[in-house]
């Protein structure tokens, strides 16, 4: 008996922004390390379900910079 499995990958990417979502992303990301940029965009594509305000993007910042501490 022979089993076959489907599996379909679904990419998420960043965006659409608006210039104040870009600006804020950007009072952030020159001060975060590669890695940290990584795990920052990361957590902005999870979370652009729910709305980047700027709140969420500092948070976002904040725990991304923790991580490599």
């Amino acid at each position: 008996m022979s089993t076959t499995a489907t599996f379909e990958i679904t990419e998420k990417t960043l965006g659409p922004l608006t210039a104040a979502q870009r600006t804020e992303i950007m009072r952030f990301a020159p001060s975060l390390s590669a890695p940290a940029r990584q795990v920052f965009r990361r957590l902005l594509i999870v979370g652009q379900d729910h709305g980047l305000d700027a709140d969420f993007i500092a948070r976002s910042a904040a725990q991304s910079r923790a991580h490599f501490e």
